[in-house]
Order: structure tokens, then sequence, then C-alpha cells
């Protein structure tokens, strides 16, 4: 009788680099650990978002803030037996 195979997918996404390193090899430990199949983690591109915000709202119309935020993801596969 064949084994019952179950894979399923998974995209982590978060602002802190390092952190998700972290939570990944976790993971990724312990799938390896209850003798599952781990493909990954596969990095995917990161996102940009770009934020523009004036200054002064009422003299100075040409001074701006900039501000950037990316969001790294990190995809994994798994496969339990």
């Amino acid at each position: 009788m064949p084994t019952k195979t179950t894979e399923s997918a998974s995209v982590l996404k978060l602002t802190i680099t390092k952190v998700l390193d972290l939570s990944v090899s976790k993971i990724v430990d312990g799938q390896k650990k209850t003798g599952a199949e781990v493909v990954g983690p596969i990095p995917l591109p990161t996102e940009r978002q770009i934020y523009t915000i004036l200054r002064s709202p009422f003299v100075h119309k040409d001074s701006r803030e900039q501000f950037k935020s990316n969001t790294q993801a990190v995809d994994l596969h798994q496969q339990a037996r």
C-alpha cells in the first residue's frame, strides 16, 4: 500500500531580515527533525514602498520627506510523509 504524502507551501513576509532568517532556520530545523523534506528557503523579490510627506503644508510646499519600507519574503515548500 503506498504511503500518503502531503505537500504544503508557505510564504513568510517580514520587514526585519534578521528575524526572518532566524525564524526560517528554526522552521527548517524542526521540519528536518520530523523527517519531512524541505525545499527552500527560496528568497522572493523585495517589495519596496516609498511614502512622501510634506514637511510644512502651508509655507514650504517643495520641502518633503520620504520614507521607505522594505518587505522581504521567503518561500518554503514542505512535504510530509
